[in-house]
């Protein structure tokens, strides 16, 4: 099996079985799933130490890393340290814990009961459980930019509403595992979707829909969400062209485009921002997200194209007439702000210039007034956020 079935999560004991059929597990040589197990049974049972085979540090650091990516849900430990003798076949394993027993059961009791939350969508397709649980991430949750202790695991969300991409990816997995829908975590490294800059350490998820594998990065989606986020996107803008004035009217932010189909969203709630939810990294294929990730370790190939949120809802121009068709409708619809995925994009400078100079003269000529347009652009991706004000 390729990924991580866990219909065991949190069985009565509140322990898992020392059985693994995950996707990275599946990649180990014998010798090296013998550690995995032993690793596993340590942390699990809040063992102080325990014996495996003696390996070099680098390739132990590995496996128990493994381990962390696999079972999110042991959140309290972080390191470990291995003694051995010099001519020894074993080596002692003593994984070091932040937080004493009782903390920790704690903290899993509040698990428990956070991951019920969830119920809500057990009995929905996988499709319709990954975007319950990808706008939830949207709605609740900002970027961590104190770099908490807690913002590397999945405590972070659930118990500050924040974190880093390690600690969304890894509670994401833990709230797909609780769902039963098999995903995994990537680690590799990404561009900041706001600017072009350099490729920095990053975490995300890999997900099974309908039989397809996808990309979904619920970090950067959050930024790109959160009005207050440095990761915001760029932003240009036309300055106000008033013909008869401005109108006093509060444009409607929480639009997401027109959409021509999609799962029964009705469960989400409503963001309470100035901002509608981003679908920029939801079910991209391995060519839209190389784009601006790379993937530093192997993980099952994503080859489906045409299964991201914007093409499936028809929120995609192909060249500036099928984008002057779309503003011209959205505009006739009330609607006053909307998100699109331009294909092919290559001069950026000039495909923003064309968006802002096609989008204030469909709003001036459709709604016989002045307007401001702003622009808040994922280069890497082609998407653009339009708002008229």
């Amino acid at each position: 099996m390729l990924f991580n079935l866990f219909d065991r999560l949190f069985p009565a004991n509140n322990t898992y079985s020392n059985q693994h059929d995950g996707y990275y597990y599946s990649l180990l040589s014998p010798q090296q799933k013998s550690i995995y197990d032993a690793i596993f049974q340590c942390l699990n049972t809040y063992s102080r130490e325990v014996d495996i085979l003696s390996r070099p540090i680098n390739e132990i650091s590995d496996i128990y890393n493994t381990v962390l990516k696999d079972y999110p849900i042991f959140f309290y430990t972080t390191a470990f340290n291995i003694s051995s003798s010099i001519m020894g076949s074993t080596a002692t394993f003593r994984p070091d814990y932040k937080y004493d027993h009782n903390t920790v059961q704690r903290y899993k009791d509040q698990i428990l009961q956070y991951l019920k939350r969830f119920d809500i969508v057990k009995n929905k397709s996988d499709l319709e459980k990954e975007m319950y649980v990808h706008d939830y991430c949207l709605e609740n949750f900002q970027y961590d930019y104190s770099f908490s202790e807690y913002s590397y695991t999945a405590l972070g969300p659930i118990l500050n509403k924040k974190a880093v991409c390690e600690g969304f990816a890894k509670f994401t997995k833990l709230i797909f595992d609780y769902l039963n829908v098999q995903n995994l975590i990537v680690s590799g490294k990404a561009n900041n979707p706001a600017q072009n800059s350099t490729m920095e350490g990053h975490s995300w998820n890999i997900v099974m829909v309908d039989g397809n594998t996808f990309h979904l990065d619920v970090t950067w989606d959050i930024c790109l969400t959160d009005t207050d986020s440095s990761l915001r996107g760029t932003k240009q803008s036309t300055p106000d062209l008033s013909l008869r004035g401005t109108k006093q009217s509060t444009p409607d932010l929480s639009l997401r485009g027109t959409k021509q189909s999609s799962p029964d969203l009705s469960l989400r709630g409503t963001k309470q921002s100035n901002s509608s939810y981003r679908y920029d990294y939801f079910n991209l294929s391995d060519e839209d997200i190389k784009k601006d990730h790379i993937i530093t370790e192997k993980v099952p190939p994503c080859p489906t194209k045409g299964q991201d949120y914007y093409t499936k809802n028809g929120m995609v121009a192909n060249n500036p007439a099928e984008l002057e068709k779309m503003i011209e409708k959205t505009l006739k619809q009330g609607q006053k702000h909307f998100i699109v995925r331009l294909n092919n994009v290559t001069d950026t400078n000039t495909i923003v210039n064309k968006i802002l100079e096609i989008a204030s003269q469909k709003y001036v000529n459709i709604m016989n007034s002045g307007v401001q347009t702003n622009i808040i652009s994922n280069i890497n991706q082609g998407v653009f956020e339009i708002c008229f004000k």
